[in-house]
């Protein structure tokens, strides 16, 4: 049966029910993700050691940045960083990798 909420945790308390301890997470490229969602779940994972989960994805969860030599050309960053999605959740994940 589907459970229908607008909270985040109570989603998440529902996952973990449904599927156990043991989550692995596919983060696909080119479509949008849920972010709060996929950062309760790690919340979760970090302070319960005996939740066991698995991120795949296709690409890096950090936003990416220029080097050093281009940060002049801060046009050129900002079009290298930009996310047309309009992200406004980082995943938290991407702190620990």
């Amino acid at each position: 049966m589907p459970v229908i909420t607008n909270d985040v945790g109570e989603c998440v308390d529902a996952v973990l029910r449904r599927v156990g301890a043991r989550v692995v997470l596919a983060l696909p490229l080119g479509i949008g993700k849920p972010n709060p969602i996929v950062n309760e779940i790690y919340r979760r994972a970090a302070r319960d050691p005996s939740i066991d989960l698995t991120i795949i994805t296709a690409l890096s969860l950090r936003k990416p940045t220029a080097p050093c030599r281009y940060q002049k050309r801060r046009r050129i960053s900002a079009v290298l960083a930009y996310r047309p999605s309009g992200v406004r959740t980082p995943i938290q994940a991407s702190r620990t990798c």
